[in-house]
C-alpha cells in the first residue's frame, strides 16, 4: 500500500468524498474541511480548484475566514430559480440532442412562460398554476409550425 503524501503547507487540496468534491488544508494548527457537494467532473473540479486558489491567497494575505462562509459556494437556491430560468436550463440540457427545429419551439415556449409566469420562482407554482398555465397556453393565438 502507497504511503499518501502529506500537501505542503499552506496548500488547500482537493479530494473526493462519496463521489463529492470537498477541500481540505491546515491553518494555524486547526484542520478544515469544506464540502463542495458537486460531483466529481473536470468542470465541478475546475470550481473546486479556484475556490482552493481563493482560500490559499486568504491564508497568505492573513484574510482568512475561519467560519467558512467566504469559500462556500453561491449557488442559487430552488427559491430564487425562477420558472424560465430552470425551462432554460432545460433547453441548455437538450440543445446537444435535440435538432435545431425542437430547440426553436422550446425557445417560443420559453416566451409564452415568461408572459404567463411573470418571473415567478419555481415555488411559487403549484399544479394548480402549471395546469392553468396549460389552459391559457391552449388559447393563444399559436401558428402552425410546419416540418
Amino acid at each position: 500500500m502507497a504511503k499518501a503524501t502529506r500537501a505542503k503547507k499552506g496548500t488547500v487540496s482537493v479530494t473526493t468524498d462519496r463521489d463529492r468534491l470537498r477541500l481540505g488544508w491546515r491553518y494555524k494548527g486547526k484542520r478544515y474541511f469544506l464540502f463542495i457537494g458537486l460531483p466529481d467532473t473536470i468542470t465541478n473540479r475546475r470550481v473546486a480548484e479556484a475556490k482552493a486558489s481563493q482560500t490559499e491567497l486568504d491564508m497568505m494575505s492573513g484574510h482568512f475566514d475561519p467560519t467558512l462562509r467566504a469559500y462556500k459556494l453561491q449557488l442559487p437556491s430552488r427559491s430564487q430559480l425562477s420558472v424560465t430560468g430552470l425551462f432554460n436550463k432545460f433547453i441548455q440540457h437538450k440543445a446537444k440532442t435535440v435538432t435545431s427545429a425542437t430547440l426553436d419551439k422550446y425557445r417560443g415556449l420559453l416566451n409564452y412562460l415568461e408572459e404567463f409566469f411573470k418571473g415567478c420562482s419555481v415555488t411559487e407554482v403549484s399544479m394548480a398554476e402549471a395546469e392553468k398555465f396549460t389552459r391559457w397556453y391552449d388559447f393563444q393565438n399559436l401558428s402552425k409550425v410546419v416540418i
